[in-house]
């Protein structure tokens, strides 16, 4: 699994990079096995007002491509929530029979004495 990160606003150190990649690595491991590539974009948001806009793009073994955005005032938070629908959008994927949990779980199911 390769990761790719860039930042068109700001430069991003060494420290920066590895940062964000451990906490890719982190939420996308169990993931690792069925994934090419990884695309980390950081950019300013087209809206006004100064927000982050965070761009994931996963790729697939064999083939197909995933892209997930997030949009926040803080560049941290926006990449924290893009990493998450990322990671959430994966279990919907490659594990839909998880996602959402059946109505029948017994979780859901209230019980009548």
């Amino acid at each position: 699994m390769q990761i790719a990160i860039s930042a068109s606003t700001a430069k991003l150190n060494a420290g920066t990079r590895q940062a964000i990649e451990r906490r890719i690595r982190l939420a996308l491991s169990r993931f690792q096995s069925r994934l090419v590539q990884i695309a980390v974009e950081l950019a300013e948001s087209p809206r006004e007002g100064g927000e982050q806009l965070c761009r994931v793009t996963v790729q697939f073994s064999p083939t197909g491509k995933m892209t997930v955005t997030a949009i926040d005032r803080q560049r941290q938070a926006c990449l924290d929530r893009a990493i998450e629908r990322t990671r959430q959008a994966l279990d919907r994927k490659f594990d839909p029979c998880v996602w959402p949990p059946p109505a029948s779980s017994p979780q859901n199911v209230s019980r009548r004495r």
